[in-house]
């Protein structure tokens, strides 16, 4: 369950901020939250970018 609300909390977060990245901020920005995240946490926020 922990996956899950990750999920949709960086899902959240990258509605907000997508019209302000550029493809250069926007793997920045991915790299960035999947570090935070830990194990997993690459996964998390490809899941949450391509669902």
């Amino acid at each position: 369950m922990r996956k899950q609300g990750a999920v949709i909390n960086i899902r959240e977060k990258y509605r907000e901020i997508s019209p302000y990245l550029n493809e250069r901020t926007r793997r920045i920005w991915a790299g960035t939250e999947a570090l935070g995240l830990g194990y997993g946490g690459i996964t998390a926020v490809n899941d949450a970018l391509h669902q």
